[in-house]
């Protein structure tokens, strides 16, 4: 994990650095879970300030 990444460089909050697109055969940053259910809710939140474009 990157320097800064996780949960401890901000506490109450995920950290992620985006890497390669989603198709990318190359290192992601993805976050996922298996939903057992068809009912269910979910909420997220996130801030975004890009450097650049890729």
């Amino acid at each position: 994990m990157v320097s800064g990444q996780g949960l401890t460089a901000r506490p109450g909050y995920l950290r992620l650095c985006g890497r390669e697109s989603i198709g990318s055969l190359f290192t992601q940053a993805l976050v996922a879970r298996n939903q057992e259910s068809h009912c269910y809710s979910a909420e997220t939140e996130m801030e975004f300030e890009p450097a650049h474009f890729q």
